[in-house]
């Protein structure tokens, strides 16, 4: 199970020396520009733009030469204790890591909201990253990739887990499977996820009604909107348009919401 702790973009000028630390958490970096200096016990890495990076707990961690130019990078603090989750290469390089770039955009997004939804974007983000190394390595494994692409272009319409297995031509328990070795969620559950996503950010950011949100979310009328909504956030729709007015206002750093 993944426990978020926090997240950020970090930027500086030329010069800049990671900070000799051992945390309790496991970080996951996105280098996005420049050259990073940075060590894990006695392995030195140099982290250029594209290079996905691993940190585990309780390792010293710390920089070994300044850069020579100004950086720029993604990070996030996270606990678990499923040994998987931890269980990555050191460091990785995509030539376009587009879909991880986006993926640490959507934490920052949800993460002040609620703890339930930092703690889903953190492990839809490590699943991402995972799923594109394994992809590399193994390109039959890309299903998964494929199925929550699609979900995701096609959540607003009344698709079920089944509509997904017809449409990909496979059974229902071997997609729900696939989407879990990428998401961490079953199939049904990631349908649900991406429409709760949208719904969430349309009530902070429009005057739609909650009929008009429910059916341009995919959900088939707006009382098993209000249903599903009240059982995943604890509150009713209105409500939370009400609670969190300026929740898409996301600063640099962001922490757990308790």
């Amino acid at each position: 199970m993944i426990k978020f702790d926090e997240c950020g973009k970090f930027e500086f000028e030329k010069n800049f020396v990671h900070m000799r630390r051992s945390m309790r958490f496991n970080e996951l970096i996105l280098m996005r520009k420049g050259t990073m200096y940075l060590a894990e016990e006695d392995e030195k890495l140099t982290v250029t733009e594209g290079d996905v990076v691993f940190l585990k707990s309780g390792r010293l961690h710390y920089g070994y030469k300044p850069s020579s130019s100004s950086v720029e990078f993604y990070w996030m603090h996270y606990l678990t204790d499923d040994e998987a989750e931890v269980n990555f290469p050191l460091i990785s390089h995509f030539e376009n890591p587009t879909e991880i770039l986006q993926l640490f955009r959507q934490l920052f997004h949800f993460a002040p909201l609620s703890a339930f939804d930092a703690d889903c974007a953190a492990a839809l983000l490590l699943h991402g990253v995972k799923n594109e190394i394994m992809g590399k390595k193994f390109p039959h494994l890309s299903l998964g990739n494929d199925v929550c692409n699609w979900i995701k272009e096609h959540f607003s319409e009344n698709i079920t887990v089944s509509s997904v297995a017809r449409h990909f031509g496979y059974s229902t328990d071997y997609i729900s499977l696939k989407v879990k070795e990428k998401t961490g969620l079953s199939a049904k559950s990631y349908i649900t996820h991406c429409r709760m996503m949208s719904a969430k950010q349309i009530l902070l950011c429009s005057d739609l009604s909650i009929e008009e949100i429910a059916a341009q979310c995919g959900f088939s009328d707006s009382k098993a909107f209000f249903k599903i909504f009240k059982k995943h956030e604890g509150i009713t729709p209105t409500q939370y348009r009400t609670t969190y007015p300026n929740a898409q206002n996301v600063g640099i750093s962001i922490k757990r919401t308790n």
